[in-house]
């Protein structure tokens, strides 16, 4: 995988190693662009970036991406990210590209759902993806 045909898409603009990321070449869209794109553009860029030389590609989606207002059952919830409803709408566009060879979810701490209140989220965001 070479760097110029990957995109990160949500991280926060306080990262520590977001500067590692752009000396890189690595396409960012931080969770501030994220949330002043609408889904469309943010697909279209992301897609550009992942598609253009490549033969597939492969989403890994870590749900801390997720505003801590609706995902707090993670081990670093994080204040003004996307809603579920915006990471659903990306997805949806992503996963119906025929590059899109998979997807994986990664960060849930079912430990910090007592409830599964989240889980239900993560759920009903993966139902609307694939919708």
């Amino acid at each position: 995988m070479r760097d110029e045909d990957v995109a990160v898409v949500g991280v926060r603009e306080n990262d520590e190693h977001l500067d590692e990321l752009i000396e890189a070449g690595i396409d960012i869209t931080t969770s501030t662009q994220m949330n002043a794109l609408n889904s469309s553009q943010l697909a279209d860029r992301v897609l550009q970036t992942v598609s253009q030389n490549t033969t597939g590609f492969w989403i890994h989606l870590d749900v801390d991406v997720v505003d801590a207002s609706e995902m707090p059952a993670v081990d670093c919830p994080e204040e003004d990210g996307p809603s579920f409803s915006d990471v659903a709408e990306l997805l949806s566009r992503l996963l119906s590209s025929p590059e899109c060879v998979g997807l994986e979810i990664t960060i849930y701490d079912p430990d910090l759902d007592p409830t599964g209140d989240c889980a239900d989220r993560i759920v009903e965001c993966l139902q609307n993806a694939f919708c």
